[in-house]
């Protein structure tokens, strides 16, 4: 009979173990054990995105400047604010650009990560507290391409490779 209480605390750790793994992205976001989880996968050298939450940050005003720029072309300045509204720390968000034609196609688009467009005192690197607002600024080389607006989202990545958005839900590889 011992052998059988032995066997069946293993199972339930392997069991446990294996749901562990299963919901690794969900338990990573969790503010108790998600920096354990992190830390066990680290140690073996497995990386995996947790599930963040996109719907927690919103971007709260911008504003877009043209300047003349040091070289022959002018500069488009946008600075915007973005919030963490949710309960939980996440990453810095990566700004994804899109330049647009007056018949709204288009022109060019960018991803920005965090490090360029916070401020030098500021990398991006840890995690951006929950409530916390941030600023940030995005300088794009003007080349008179008939750009007549713009517009802005927040991106994370997803998976290995992949990039998430907010605002239209995609996924970009």
């Amino acid at each position: 009979s011992r052998l059988w209480v032995v066997g069946t605390v293993g199972l339930i750790a392997i069991l446990a173990l294996q749901a562990t793994h299963y919901f690794r992205a969900e338990l990573a976001n969790q503010p108790g054990i998600g920096p354990i989880v992190r830390s066990v996968y680290a140690a073996f050298g497995a990386e995996f995105s947790p599930a963040w939450d996109l719907s927690q940050y919103e971007i709260l005003d911008w504003i877009a400047i043209a300047e003349p720029g040091a070289t022959d072309q002018d500069t488009l300045s946008i600075t915007a604010r973005i919030r963490n509204n949710g309960p939980v720390a996440q990453p810095y968000p990566s700004l994804h650009l899109e330049r647009k034609d007056r018949w709204e196609q288009t022109v060019g688009s960018r991803m920005f990560a965090p490090a360029e467009y916070l401020p030098a005192d500021q990398r991006g690197t840890g995690l951006m507290a929950a409530g916390t607002t941030v600023s940030a600024r995005l300088d794009v080389a003007d080349r008179n391409e008939d750009v007549y607006g713009f517009e802005l989202d927040i991106c994370l990545d997803s998976a290995p490779g992949g990039i998430a958005c907010v605002s239209d839900a995609t996924v970009f590889e």
